[in-house]
């Protein structure tokens, strides 16, 4: 689903939202009729008032559990302003409540959704439901006024004067809604401009890691490929789904291949070095962790949104923390590494495995799988464990496919 596809359906979600408490705001006008008319301030019948607040309620109750129980946004969509415009023609039933313009409150409304089909919609179900109620209406009108000859005669003169206020919000809505979306779609179309340059920025600012360490260039693709598959099944097991939202999901895939930055900061002698390195060494790539996540703070902020930074951060400085507290730079254990660091660290370790280096030959994927078992509650997530052996199957091809090469 392309940038654009995204925003307009998040957009939906937020109008949906808006009509929803629209809805929901209107339980309040029967009670308030009711009251206006104790205190004669004007009267209206209780019959009405019972009718406004009764409506009100099931339109609420209805379309609070569409909003649960239905995950398409369109139908929710055309169900909530269909609603809406119902209950505005019922207020418009009322002899004592003319609304006059007020009915195209929901036509101009269905603009923000930005779809010139459903502000037609909109405008025509909402012509058909105000001539309905201009209809039942006239019934009224006639047994309280007396210079009309019909409640027909009545009728026709307002439809007719209606109809030149329906061109009217017609033509402005849908010119509105084509000039809206045309402003959006440029808008966007700058964004994503923006955008990819910062991607691109950011893609060369990992890249630099690739030139001094001759390994680490295809382990960050690899496990930029391990952190998306890992997060993925954990939702699909049902684990972590109120942190992993698939908002978040695309920025840790994002923002994997910047978990090494900081060996910029390691010498190449030691990166490349090919028999064991000494602890003093080791010490010293440590070190990448701490250096990653700073490089990260001070030279991309202005890069990236402050959620995508976030969570580079994390990946960066977490990345070899252990479950059990033993990992570095912090030490720190459990559910206090943040949930984007214990999967990163779990796809690092994957495909160091499963790799060659010049100290070692590659696990069997039979033999890494093994290890991971062993190694949850210690060093890993015991639930990110399950979600890895989960993946045998996706692993094994991503491994096939690096053999390829």
């Amino acid at each position: 689903m392309s940038d654009d596809e995204q925003f307009f359906i998040k957009n939906i979600n937020i109008q949906n939202r808006r009509v929803f408490f629209i809805i929901l705001y209107t339980m309040v006008i029967g009670p308030l009729f009711t009251v206006f008319t104790y205190f004669n301030i004007f009267r209206i019948s209780y019959y009405y008032c019972l009718l406004f607040t009764l409506e009100s309620i099931v339109f609420t109750i209805l379309h609070y559990f569409t909003m649960k129980k239905i995950k398409n946004q369109r139908y929710i969509m055309y169900q909530g302003l269909t609603l809406a415009m119902m209950y505005i023609a019922t207020l418009n039933i009322c002899g004592n409540t003319g609304i006059y313009l007020s009915f195209a409150l929901l036509p101009f409304l269905s603009c923000a959704y930005l779809e010139k089909r459903v502000t037609i919609f909109a405008t025509l179900m909402d012509f058909v439901l105000i001539i309905i109620s201009l209809y039942i209406k006239s019934f009224n009108i006639y047994t309280n006024i007396r210079d009309v000859e019909t409640p027909f005669q009545w009728f026709i003169g307002a439809v007719f004067g209606y109809c030149f206020e329906f061109i009217f919000v017609c033509l402005t809505t849908i010119t509105l809604t084509k000039q809206m979306r045309k402003t959006i779609e440029r808008m966007q179309t700058k964004s994503n401009r923006i955008k990819n340059i910062q991607i691109k920025t950011i893609q060369a600012f990992s890249n630099i890691v690739e030139w001094s360490d001759q390994y680490t260039g295809e382990h960050i693709k690899r496990t930029s490929i391990y952190v998306g598959l890992i997060a993925k099944k954990l939702v699909e097991m049902g684990i972590y789904t109120d942190e992993l939202t698939p908002e978040k999901i695309e920025l840790i895939k994002q923002a994997a291949p910047l978990h090494d930055i900081g060996k910029i900061n390691v010498p190449n002698n030691i990166l490349n070095k090919p028999g064991k390195i000494t602890q003093e060494e080791f010490e010293i790539i440590k070190t990448h962790s701490k250096v990653g996540y700073e490089i990260i703070s001070s030279e991309l902020t202005d890069l990236e949104n402050p959620s995508y930074i976030k969570i580079a951060e994390e990946m960066a400085l977490y990345h070899h923390e252990r479950w059990d507290g033993k990992g570095y730079p912090n030490h720190v254990a459990g559910t206090d590494i943040p949930i984007c660091g214990r999967i990163m660290a779990a796809a690092d370790v994957l495909d160091a495995l499963l790799s060659k280096r010049q100290y070692k030959e590659a696990f069997s994927l039979e033999k890494t799988m093994e290890l991971f078992r062993e190694a949850s509650g210690s060093q890993f997530d015991p639930e990110i464990v399950k979600a890895v052996l989960a993946l045998e199957y996706d692993i094994r091809l991503v491994v096939a496919s690096n053999q390829d090469k």
